[in-house]
């Protein structure tokens, strides 16, 4: 048995190459099982991104399993075995296994370091398991490179400049134009790649920003995040006549552009910069003839890329992962000789620099580390990782923004109820993940969102103080109401909290980010909203009448922000022990310790609110019943979060099964 790796990369192939090799993730799919299948090879693994495709495979026969790959590979691109050849690599075993972590660490992207890799590996590695493709070896390999990963993100500098394929293409148009102040640019696609650019874009300040995608809905969810306008991909000829600037990243599988669009569309004698960072490409080629066009690729982002790593690491020492880099050992030997090779240029990383001095109140901590703060990019996420960030900078510790998409996000941009998907982490898994994979430092969520149940190893590391966490009527107050009058809320504990007030009153579902929501109020009618979310958004004066929240107790950990980090980062807790709230802590803990005795997530009619030495709490159950009480967590031989848990369970007895 032997390790393999044959692909092609940005730095063996030029984009025409690679191109022909993308992967669609069915079709990797097929590749996986299709490999697997094969007498040459035990277990396979296809790793297609925008810059490489490899194959990973143990082996059965070496030479075989070579022959095998690179024949598949032919038929996928249509080249034969000549024109492909040239620009294919393979290592074998402890070399393999070497390449792999490289990779993980972003060590071999077009981008040093950049954060997206490390998901993409994840992926690849979900497929193969979900395919068959995948046993002992294989992951134990992709296991071991993962945690290689976030080791290299968390351990050396190497993720502290550009860290995304989007952004670099930010700074590479910034730089060619020499600023976007007042510039026009039109993003073409609204997946992961198109929504991280409009980020960058936003935070580069461009002028104005106008979204494309086949899905009209996808591209205002992104374009609503910066102030965007969005379209459907019906009108990309007539936006190009506006665009100084046109990104595109679409996953089409043929060019969307052509220069005879390009001629009809645009006014004369205006330049426009075309950036293609789409594979296959959605920009045609004659579109770079046409005069006043400059057309940019991903060979240029890599041309770019290289420059810049230059400038930066060219007096660094090098850094290399090895499978001698995890704690648990998977070197292994070669069985027989080397395959055709063709080794790519590896770039170095620079470790970590001890801190010789720091502003911060804290020795332990180095000034020279810039926290990483992954969070939702909605207004609020936004406002509130924003504030987190700003404490932390205060105290000496630098940070920056990464924006994650959620599940949440997604599933309230298609209009479903997030009850009816679960609701369990929707808001906050991708946000840990980022954390996981080595892209974030630290997680921010609304502390409402966050379940109970922890995520192995990360931990909460600070409750921010709590704003103000009662809920508030928008549109009319309660008494205003009028009877069967309309109030929408996507909430079922609200909606159980004011049928039981007021069972006359019609509800209807509320979804969308909250400017959306605030153009949404029922005619005569109401909605709800936390008081806290508006106090983020300067939105108070909209309250038609806050509610008691006695009565109407609001969802645990309301009002408050809590922020993971990795449980072994002992830096980042050290920090965020500048924003933590004793208070808001143990507020939240014997809320949450209610919340999980009833094992329940946020889809359930529950609410739980401590106020001083007291606990209001929540419950209904299927057949309308409510259990609504107020319990002294103070008692001189039990603790307040045993009386929560207890609590928890007199009021399940209450309402019955739900």
């Amino acid at each position: 048995m032997s390790i393999l790796v044959v692909g092609v990369n940005h730095r063996t192939a030029p984009l025409n190459v690679l191109e022909r090799l993308a992967l669609t993730g069915d079709e990797a799919a097929k590749t996986v099982a299709g490999l697997a299948a094969r007498d040459n090879l035990r277990e396979v693994v296809v790793l297609s991104t925008c810059n490489r495709t490899e194959v990973y495979a143990v082996t059965e026969r070496f030479h075989g399993a070579y022959a095998d790959i690179s024949e598949h590979l032919c038929t996928v691109s249509g080249l034969n075995t000549d024109e492909l050849t040239p620009h294919l690599y393979s290592e074998h075993d402890d070399a393999a296994v070497a390449h792999l972590f490289e990779v993980a660490s972003g060590l071999d992207s077009v981008v040093v370091g950049e954060g997206e890799v490390l998901g993409q590996v994840r992926d690849a590695w979900d497929l193969a398991r979900s395919e068959g493709g995948a046993r002992s070896s294989v992951n134990l390999m992709f296991r071991l490179a993962l945690e290689v990963g976030k080791r290299a993100r968390t351990e050396t500098s190497i993720a502290r400049g550009t860290a995304s394929i989007s952004h670099a293409a930010v700074e590479m148009i910034t730089e060619r134009l020499g600023g976007l102040d007042g510039r026009r640019v039109l993003v073409v696609g609204a997946g992961a790649m198109g929504d991280g650019i409009t980020v960058a874009l936003d935070a580069a300040g461009v002028g104005a920003v106008t979204v494309l995608n086949r899905d009209p809905d996808r591209a205002e969810r992104v374009a609503t995040r910066v102030g965007g306008r969005a379209a459907g991909l019906d009108e990309l000829s007539a936006e190009l006549a506006e665009a100084d600037v046109v990104v595109t990243c679409t996953g089409a599988e043929g060019a969307l552009i052509d220069a005879e669009m390009v001629t009809s569309s645009r006014r004369a004698g205006h330049p426009v910069v075309f950036v293609d960072i789409a594979v296959p490409r959605d920009v045609d080629a004659q579109v770079a003839t046409l005069p006043d066009t400059v057309v940019l690729d991903l060979d240029d982002l890599s041309a770019w890329a290289d420059r810049a790593t230059d400038s930066t690491t060219s007096s660094a020492p090098p850094w290399r992962p090895s499978p001698a880099a995890s704690s648990t050992s998977c070197s292994m030997s070669p069985r027989c000789g080397s395959a055709p090779r063709r080794e790519p240029p590896r770039a170095s990383a620079t470790p970590p620099r001890s801190p010789t001095s720091s502003t911060s109140s804290d020795p332990s901590v180095s000034v020279d580390r810039v926290l990483r703060l992954a969070t939702r990019s909605s207004p609020q996420a936004r406002t509130q990782a924003s504030a987190v960030a700003e404490a932390l900078a205060a105290s000496g510790h630098p940070c920056e923004l990464v924006f994650v998409d959620t599940e949440g996000d997604r599933s309230q941009s298609a209009g479903t109820p997030l009850h009816t998907i679960g609701g369990r982490g929707v808001f906050t898994k991708e946000v840990q993940r980022a954390v996981l994979d080595g892209r974030a430092d630290l997680a921010v969520h609304s502390a409402k969102d966050l379940p109970t149940e922890g995520v192995d190893e990360l931990a909460v590391a600070a409750w921010t103080a709590r704003r103000d966490p009662r809920d508030a009527l928008i549109g009319r107050s309660l008494d205003d109401l009028a009877e069967g009058a309309t109030v929408a809320t996507g909430s079922v504990r609200r909606r159980a909290q004011l049928a039981e007030r007021r069972p006359d009153l019609t509800f209807i579902e509320l979804r969308g980010n909250i400017g959306t929501r605030l153009e949404r109020i029922p005619a005569e009618g109401a909605i709800v909203m936390a008081v806290a979310a508006l106090e983020v958004l300067g939105l108070t004066d909209r309250i038609a009448e806050v509610l008691d929240p006695m009565r109407f107790v609001p969802a645990v950990g309301q009002g408050c922000v809590a922020v993971e980090c990795r449980s072994d980062d002992e830096e980042a807790r050290s920090a965020l022990s500048a924003v933590d709230h004793e208070p808001t802590a143990r507020a939240v803990t014997i809320e949450r310790a209610f919340l999980a005795e009833l094992g329940s997530g946020c889809s359930l009619p529950v609410g739980a609110h401590v106020s001083g030495g007291t606990l209001h709490s929540f419950l209904a159950g299927a057949d309308g019943a409510v259990d609504l009480r107020s319990t002294s967590i103070e008692a001189p031989d039990r603790s307040p979060v045993d009386i929560a848990r207890d609590t928890a369970r007199e009021s399940l007895a209450a309402v019955g099964s739900w």
